[in-house]
C-alpha cells in the first residue's frame, strides 16, 4: 500500500507541474536531464515526463482507483484472513453461532408446524362432536317445547333463541 501511495503522490506532483503556471519545456528538459544523471530512465519514465496533462489526469484517476480499492474494507478483511489465524478463528466462531441460530429456528419452525397439525386434527375431531351436540340440543329444545305445551293445556309454546350454542 505504501508504494501505491508513492506512485499516487508522484502522479499528483506531475499533474501539478504539467497544469501549473511554471510548466514549460525547460522544466521538462531539466527533469529529463536530472533523471538521466541519476540513472538511465526507462521508456515509461520518459513517457511520463513527456505526457500531456490529459494523460497524467487519467493516470491520476487510475492510481486513485487503485489506492481506493486497496483501502476497501473487503480487501482489508481478506488480508486479515490471510495473515491472522485469530481473525479466521473469530469468523469461524461467528459462522458457527449463525449456524446454531439457524438450526434452532428450523427446530422451532418444525415444532410450530407439528403443533399446528395437531390443533387442526383436534378442530376436525371436535367439529363432528359440535355438530352432534347442536343436533341433540335442537332435539331437546323440541321435546322441551312439546312438554311445556302439554303443561299449558296444549297451547303452543316456543322457546326464543337457541339453547346451548
Amino acid at each position: 500500500m505504501g508504494r501505491a501511495a508513492q506512485v499516487r503522490a508522484f502522479v499528483r506532483q506531475r499533474q501539478a507541474e504539467v497544469a501549473g503556471p511554471g510548466a514549460s519545456a525547460a522544466l521538462l528538459v531539466q527533469q529529463a536531464a536530472h533523471s538521466q544523471a541519476q540513472a538511465r530512465p526507462s521508456s515509461s519514465a520518459l513517457s511520463l515526463l513527456q505526457a500531456p496533462a490529459s494523460d497524467v489526469s487519467a493516470w491520476l484517476d487510475a492510481t486513485d482507483a487503485a489506492v481506493g480499492a486497496l483501502h476497501h474494507p473487503r480487501l482489508r478483511l481478506l488480508l486479515e484472513l490471510r495473515s491472522s489465524r485469530r481473525c479466521v478463528d473469530r469468523l469461524v466462531a461467528a459462522l458457527q453461532q449463525l449456524l446454531l441460530g439457524a438450526d434452532k429456528s428450523l427446530d422451532a419452525a418444525a415444532a410450530a408446524e407439528r403443533k399446528r397439525n395437531e390443533l387442526e386434527r383436534l378442530v376436525q375431531a371436535t367439529q363432528t362432536e359440535l355438530e352432534q351436540l347442536m343436533a341433540r340440543s335442537q332435539q331437546l329444545q323440541q321435546r322441551l317445547e312439546a312438554w311445556l305445551s302439554r303443561q299449558y293445556d296444549g297451547r303452543p309454546v316456543q322457546l326464543v333463541g337457541m339453547i346451548g350454542f
